[in-house]
């Protein structure tokens, strides 16, 4: 029924075992046949993080959509939160996916509402016309317990243009814990074709995704979306192997505008045989590699948003990777005492600790500096250089807010100060 919450009977689950669920069965066993929808919660007694959970959506005639779950978390007071995906197919398929024209997608999101009261929900799509971001609004109101299957297709139709065949997703509200739970996927008209997107619950400015594939057949396409009201600085890079040896391409510095999304074509990037900065070039032949995009400069504790499309232009086939943030999880000053005579000094360098590369990372021209008394020496305010006026000590001071590492895969904002 409606806004009812069924409990299922408890599993003991020895280490390393596993369990598959069958809700069907489950939900006949609780003569709830006829039930369409619905949300899942999952709770066990443990150490954290010892209970992972995925699921996948299926029916007889060969469709199917994975169901990613959300970690659950608590806080004192009412914050606002978003769920996010910088990539669903929309309208007409983009030529380079290899589908016969016209194919045309129509988004769905399905959301539930885990709460015992109402929530109010905002379902924000991004595009670009022109060069313009723009966003169009549907709001949502969700009764306790409740679930929604939101067709988007009503609501697009007449607000994105027909050649716009990508669009970004935020699922906002507000509440004192993660109530929401969200998954969305893009149909074909026809029914033949699906691409998920994955509607990420990570905050975080530096993603690392494990698989990009670039061959005959495949080729990949790696989607970012600044969520920031202010441009943001990319630094993005791809690792790939070559006889077993581990390569780095970098790619150009990007500047992503404010609440905007681009994508990195791989395979055109193979087919151009460009070499990076370092004079290295991607293999004609194809290769298999991670990826990394990381925002730099200033403003990096505000959250950049990834996801990987791995598709197959011969079989059709469409594959969505998404990640979880590497923050730093300690900081330095470098050097943290500086002597010297009047005139230039030195450089006060910041240094963040990634917690996935376990490396040190430059963030110097993240950071904001001050000095005290500046009548003994001076410091530039984004870059850290440090000039003596006059004999006498002085302190330095840092000011930087940066994704802090909080559990294996999500970050909190923290600070130098």
């Amino acid at each position: 029924m409606r806004g009812q919450s069924y409990p299922l009977p408890s599993v003991a689950l020895r280490p390393d075992q596993g369990l598959k669920l069958d809700l069907r069965k489950e939900l006949k066993a609780l003569g709830l046949d006829g039930a369409e929808a619905g949300g899942l919660e999952l709770s066990y007694e443990g150490p954290g993080d010892a209970l992972k959970a995925h699921g996948v959506l299926f029916d007889k005639k060969g469709f199917s959509a994975e169901i990613d779950f959300t970690r659950y978390a608590r806080w004192d007071e009412s914050q606002a939160l978003t769920l996010r995906t910088p990539r669903f197919a929309v309208g007409k398929a983009d030529p380079q996916l290899g589908l016969p024209a016209p194919t045309v997608f129509e988004p769905t999101v399905a959301l539930h509402n885990f709460n015992s009261r109402p929530l109010e929900v905002a379902l924000v799509a991004g595009y670009t016309q022109g060069d313009i971001p723009q966003e169009v609004t549907i709001p949502v109101v969700l009764p306790a317990g409740d679930t929604r299957v939101v067709s988007l297709h009503p609501y697009l139709r007449d607000a994105i243009p027909a050649n716009v065949s990508w669009a970004s997703l935020e699922v906002r509200y507000t509440d004192n814990h993660t109530g929401l739970a969200a998954t969305m996927v893009s149909v074909s008209q026809d029914g033949e074709h699906s691409i998920r997107s994955v509607l990420n619950w990570v905050d975080g400015s530096t993603r690392e995704g494990w698989y990009w594939r670039v061959d005959t057949d495949n080729n990949t396409l790696i989607n970012t979306l600044n969520t920031d009201t202010e441009e943001a600085r990319l630094a993005i890079s791809l690792d790939y192997y070559v006889g077993g040896v581990k390569h780095t391409y970098q790619l150009p510095e990007q500047l992503l505008p404010p609440r905007s999304t681009a994508a990195v074509d791989i395979g055109q990037l193979v087919a151009s045989g460009r070499p990076d900065v370092n004079g290295n070039v991607l293999p004609a032949e194809g290769a298999i590699g991670g990826y990394q995009v990381r925002k730099v400069g200033p403003r990096i504790h505000t959250t950049v948003t990834t996801e990987a499309l791995v598709f197959n232009r011969r079989t059709k086939n469409y594959l969505t990777f998404y990640n979880t943030c590497c923050g730093y999880d300690k900081t330095r000053l470098i050097p943290s005492l500086f002597i010297g005579p009047v005139g230039p000094i030195g450089i006060a360098a910041v240094e963040g600790h990634d917690y996935c590369s376990q490396q040190w990372v430059e963030l110097t021209f993240s950071s904001q500096f001050g000095s005290t008394p500046t009548s003994v020496a001076t410091v530039g305010a984004t870059n850290g250089n440090i000039t003596g006026v006059a004999p006498g000590t002085a302190a330095i001071n840092t000011l930087l807010n940066y994704p802090k590492q909080k559990t294996v895969d999500t970050c909190i904002t923290g600070n130098i100060n």
